[in-house]
């Protein structure tokens, strides 16, 4: 009897301590709250989840929280035991702040354990407005946040300015700014955040503040939503104040409990127009606001060589958002060609009528390569916008500049004689060198003594070359005519057939040459178009002077190219022009020229592969 029962009393004490076990995993249960109750839009609030009965589960799985802002999570755990029974409870807490105003339910949280499922009840609750009052209840604060708007009702594209501010007494570190989200907005920052001081109800308050501008790019109700301010307060550790506690808190120890705090400022919601159709230009782009437009020359310059190029610039200005595509209403004209560089787009922030604006200045650079002489006229330029303070479209004008086109240096030809007219053979003279061939191999002798005692003998060997060259160069002459008449190739045949050739091989020296030159030098560039474009003009037999894309195109029609690769060899001439005037804008000028003498090369392939 004795051995049965310890045993038995064994059995029985494990399953006592086994019960309460098995009893807590069967009561899992999770209890989600809001603190406070009555939440406000901006305001912190905080979602608590508390899971009962174990504690060895999963973390809580959060539905989708679109309209909250999640700022930091914390955990913390408590066993106690009551009558002998031991409960467990761990909680969670997620930090949030709501972004609008509403009823918002937050679906089943869930926790695993063991391998199973376990959710809350769903939780509703609502978020209230921000009201006044509740606003100058947290100007009483020791940190609160301000934001405005110039305007609550705006055109499409029109300028809107948003002021946001941190106010803030204690010592603060690691601020950070998130927000706020402009979705339907074109958003342009106006210069670093400021420091200051303000006096509010009376109590001063350091303030940190910046400004951005903002375009609403579609009609309908836009809203901006919370901007929020994260950063650490110190909070001294202890709760006695005396010397020691104030002494450690100064600044310079930096010592205490680093606290994170989350501010949010309020939204705004802007009622945006479209703009109307009535009296829209053709040409209108969208812009909208305040414009003036110039165009401008380097000063000083009235005369332009043809085929020269020169560099006009126009400039905008406004509280337009010129960062956009801008359509300009260039006339069209066989006068010259332009090439436009990247436009350059400046901004300021300055005072219009007692009000912050936000200025944009816009501008392009393009060189103008006149290709006829006489008096040349460029502009005026015309651009369309819609001032939103008269509700009407108006048409901002640039000035008109006029120059004067001179013959190019290079028009100049010289004529060989003994070919035919269609063989001649034009030279530009800024291209010619001057070079010394030789000196005298005679000495100047102007007394008749001197002359006397040099006396001449017809029997030198010197003499006799002299007086037979004549009869060799006859001889020469006559065999070169035979030549000629059994093989009709001109000179200028012969230079269309060596053309390629020759053209590589100046590829070839340019490309040694430039490793020691910078890649932004304009000269490589000159001389990579000048090679491309005299390799044209002998193997298309194309008249010399400046080779134009349509005399290209023209010229290459006639032969069997596709039209992709006409295309290559076209745009090619143009980037060689643009390349050459200065305006590519590649941040990388060495792998620039590196790709245009690539491309050189295979479009020589091309045209002499396509001209046999």
């Amino acid at each position: 009897m004795r051995g049965l029962w310890q045993p038995q009393m064994g059995c029985y004490l494990l399953i006592g301590l086994w019960a309460p076990t098995a009893l807590l995993a069967q009561t899992v249960t999770i209890n989600p709250r809001i603190e406070p109750t009555n939440p406000v839009v901006g305001q912190v609030m905080r979602l608590v989840v508390e899971v009962q009965g174990v504690q060895e589960t999963s973390d809580p799985k959060l539905p989708e929280l679109a309209d909250f802002r999640l700022t930091s999570t914390s955990t913390s755990t408590s066993v106690s035991i009551v009558n002998g029974r031991q409960s467990i409870a761990k909680q969670y807490a997620y930090t949030l702040i709501p972004s609008r105003p509403g009823t918002f339910t937050i679906d089943p949280i869930r926790v695993q354990y063991q391998g199973k499922t376990y959710h809350s009840q769903p939780l509703t609750f609502a978020v209230q407005e921000r009201t006044t009052a509740q606003n100058n209840a947290a100007s009483t604060t020791a940190y609160f946040t301000g934001s405005s708007v110039d305007k609550t009702r705006a055109y499409v594209g029109e300028q809107i300015i948003y002021t946001l501010r941190l106010y803030y007494q204690p010592q603060i570190h690691d601020v950070k700014l998130s927000g706020p989200e402009v979705e339907g907005f074109w958003a342009e920052s106006m210069g670093e955040a400021t420091n200051s001081a303000e006096n509010v109800k009376g109590q001063l308050y350091r303030v940190i503040s910046l400004q951005k501008a903002f375009y609403p790019t579609k009609p309908g109700k836009l809203t901006i939503s919370p901007a929020y301010f994260d950063f650490h307060i110190v909070r001294a550790q202890g709760s006695r104040d005396d010397f020691f506690n104030r002494f450690f808190r100064d600044p310079f120890f930096n010592v205490g409990i680093r606290e994170p705090v989350s501010v949010a400022s309020q939204p705004h919601t802007i009622q945006v127009l479209p703009l109307p159709t009535a009296g829209k230009p053709s040409d209108f782009s969208g812009l909208v606001g305040s414009l003036r437009a110039q165009l401008s020359a380097p000063e000083g310059i009235r005369e332009i060589a043809k085929g020269s190029s020169l560099t006009v610039t126009t400039e905008l200005s406004g509280t337009i958002n010129l960062k956009r595509d801008i359509v300009s209403e260039w006339s069209e004209t066989t006068r010259f060609k332009r090439y436009d560089d990247k436009p350059v787009v400046s901004t300021q922030a300055t005072k219009q009528a007692g009000n912050n604006r936000l200025l944009q200045y816009r501008s392009l650079k393009s060189a103008i390569v006149p290709l006829e002489e006489g008096e040349l006229t460029i502009g005026p330029l015309s651009f369309s916008y819609f001032d939103p303070q008269s509700a009407t479209y108006k048409r901002a004008t640039t000035n008109s500049l006029n120059f004067r086109v001179t013959p190019a240096a290079d028009e100049d030809t010289v004529t060989s004689g003994g070919f035919a007219a269609s063989d001649t053979v034009q030279t530009p003279l800024s291209s010619r060198k001057l070079q010394r061939l030789a000196v005298d191999i005679l000495p100047n002798h102007t007394g008749i003594e001197t002359r006397d005692r040099q006396s001449v003998r017809l029997t030198s060997p010197f003499v006799l070359i002299l007086l037979l060259l004549p009869l060799f160069i006859a001889i020469g002459s006559l065999a070169i005519g035979a030549a000629s008449r059994k093989d009709p190739t001109t000179l200028r045949d012969r230079l269309r057939k060596s053309a390629a050739k020759r053209a590589r091989q100046r590829l070839q020296v340019l490309q040694r040459t430039t490793r020691k030159r910078p890649a932004q030098d304009r000269s490589t560039y000159e001389e990579l178009y000048t090679t491309f474009s005299e390799y044209l003009k002998e193997r298309l037999l194309l008249p010399t002077g400046l080779v134009t894309e349509e005399e290209l195109q023209r010229a290459l029609q006639e032969y069997s190219l596709t039209q992709e690769k006409l295309q290559q060899v076209s745009d090619l001439l143009h980037d060689l022009e643009v390349s050459r005037l200065g305006l590519h804008s590649d941040k990388s000028a060495g792998d620039h020229l590196d790709g245009l003498i690539a491309r050189t090369k295979k479009s020589i392939h091309i045209v002499h592969k396509a001209t046999k």
